[in-house]
């Protein structure tokens, strides 16, 4: 559990059924806490909804957390789940408005740490503030969104596990499937990390960024989260700017009943791997610009990228895309799917295709799209080749398959790459991908995939990737940085970025010395990341 400087009048409350607490309800409690104070809640299952609305600060943040070891359940009134024959339920009254949430957070600096949200007749948990933590959290159950940001920046949310919602869409037909178990969009959302996540067995969109960083500022970085089993898009992008994927998984095992299906007796479809879209957008919205995907594993999606255009607007399309060292498997339609549209700028670099079907659509072609270095079982068409055809392959890829696929249990390793695998040494090199899915460096000489088979590991605990760094070369380096960070620059880039927070917030373990281990995210260089060094990232801190 972590431990955060406090005020002196920091408090710390206990909400208890029985009695034996402070309080014996959330909202309560909620209302009570002020900036420093800890809330603990005790076991047991709440049937209430849940307003965090008063706001802690950068070094006193509101900490609202399940007690140790006890299973803490904030629930609605929607009725449990029939597996054996799942169908659309009847939606409750908790809360009242289906486009409410039984936990929604207003105020800053909270952190919301380790409940399970379930059953609600709307949302699970929305916020609306900024700097705010949810992680270790289980939504499940609910009508809509397990965890839906409408507004805000400097969010985490990390480890959070949601399960079983959009039950707006259980088993339908014809009617789609909209909402996410983790959504960031709208309302001037931006300056987001969504990391290691699970979601499965949804019956919407899984991790979807729509019209975020709408005013071209800010940053979002998706990495490290599991997505399987999901009726509609596993990862959905649409009109959104700045956003980074990375180290990804995205499957449909073959026994999925999770599916969208347009009528009866109509062929299933399965959700995609990766969605890319600018949907209608007007003078407020941006387009999709600037996303980076890259060291992702896709397995059985129903397709593996999916970019389609609602819009003649000019510059709607792909722009500035690099779609790189994915690893795509067996997509259940094709591997690729492209419309027309303005596309300029766009890579698509060093990725391995398993498919007998690469590509189509009628943006295959576009001069605004190069396609370099790729990996394809079946030879794509020539518009879509390298330069030179010669730097493309045609072949199995000797990926390793080895290990369990059932839900839950499929593991990176099953997409490493084989001692016998052509892949080996044929990429491309890109500042933008210096190391592997694993975290391994790459070489001068990378590998195609997201898997770099002689990949060295860091020294050190390696450094969360991101956006491309200007001062990365082709010739990688394992020394750790030094301690010279004052600026709030963990990465070297000469500036103080999102990047630079998520490097502080990997290490950050407050009076807890380094001794002699990584000193990135020890900006004033006292063996501590802690606090301290928050503030003076946040000093120089300026979006893109």
């Amino acid at each position: 559990m972590l431990i955060y400087t406090r005020s002196a009048s920091a408090a710390t409350y206990t909400v208890a059924q029985d009695g034996s607490g402070d309080f014996t309800t959330i909202q309560a409690g909620v209302d009570t806490a002020y900036a420093g104070d800890s809330l603990y809640i005790r076991k047991g299952s709440y049937t209430e909804e849940v307003s965090i609305s008063n706001s802690g600060t950068s070094s006193n943040p509101i900490i609202i957390k399940a007690y140790p070891g006890e299973e803490v359940n904030i629930r609605g009134d929607l009725p449990d789940p029939d597996f054996d024959n799942p169908h659309q339920p009847t939606r409750g009254s908790i809360p009242s408005s289906e486009w409410s949430s039984l936990v929604t957070i207003s105020g800053n600096w909270i952190v919301f740490d380790g409940f399970i949200v379930s059953n609600s007749s709307g949302d699970g948990i929305a916020t609306t503030g900024d700097h705010i933590t949810l992680r270790d959290n289980k939504s499940q159950y609910n009508w809509r969104s397990g965890i839906r940001m409408i507004s805000g920046s400097g969010v985490i949310i990390q480890n959070n596990e949601v399960y079983y919602s959009s039950r707006v869409s259980e088993r339908l037909v014809g009617t789609c499937c909209w909402s996410s178990a983790i959504s960031i969009s709208r309302g001037g959302v931006k300056d987001v990390i969504v990391r290691r996540n699970v979601v499965h067995e949804h019956w919407g969109i899984g991790i979807n960024a729509y019209e975020a960083n709408q005013d071209g500022e800010g940053e979002i970085l998706f990495e490290d989260n599991i997505v399987w089993n999901v009726s509609h898009s596993h990862y959905y992008m649409g009109n959104c700017y700045n956003a980074t994927y990375q180290r990804n998984i995205s499957y449909n095992t073959p026994d999925s009943i999770f599916y969208y299906q347009k009528e009866v007796g109509g062929s299933r479809r399965f959700g995609d791997s990766f969605n890319y879209t600018d949907e209608v957008v007007d003078s407020t919205n941006l387009k999709a610009k600037n996303a980076k995907v890259i060291n992702n594993l896709f397995w059985r999606g129903n397709t593996g990228f999916y970019f389609y255009n609602q819009t003649s607007e000019a510059e709607s399309g792909l722009n500035d895309l690099t779609f790189a060292n994915n690893t795509i498997i067996d997509p259940l339609s094709y591997a690729f799917i492209i419309y027309a549209g303005a596309h300029s700028d766009s890579l698509i670099a060093n990725n391995i295709i398993v498919s007998n079907h690469p590509i189509t659509g009628s943006g295959v072609g576009d001069p605004g799209i190069t396609f370099s270095h790729n990996l394809w079982t079946v030879a794509p068409p020539s518009d879509v080749r390298s330069e030179n055809p010669n730097d493309d392959i045609i072949g199995d890829p000797h990926i390793s398959r080895t290990g369990s696929i059932t839900g839950g249990e499929l593991a990176a390793e099953w997409f490493k790459l084989t001692s016998s695998s052509p892949a080996i040494d044929r990429g491309i090199p890109l500042p933008e991908v210096f190391d592997d899915y694993f975290r391994s460096i790459r070489d001068t000489n990378p590998d195609i995939g997201a898997h770099e088979y002689s990949g060295t590991q860091p020294s050190t605990t390696p450094l969360p990737t991101n956006t491309p760094k200007p001062t990365v070369t082709n010739t990688p380096t394992t020394t750790p940085p030094q301690c010279t960070r004052s600026n709030g620059d963990a990465n070297g880039d000469g500036r103080a970025a999102l990047y630079d927070y998520a490097v502080w917030a990997n290490y950050f373990a407050p009076f807890v010395r380094n001794y002699g281990g990584p000193t990135v995210g020890d900006f004033n260089c006292d063996n501590y990341v802690d606090l301290t060094d928050y503030a003076s990232w946040a000093y120089y801190f300026t979006p893109i």
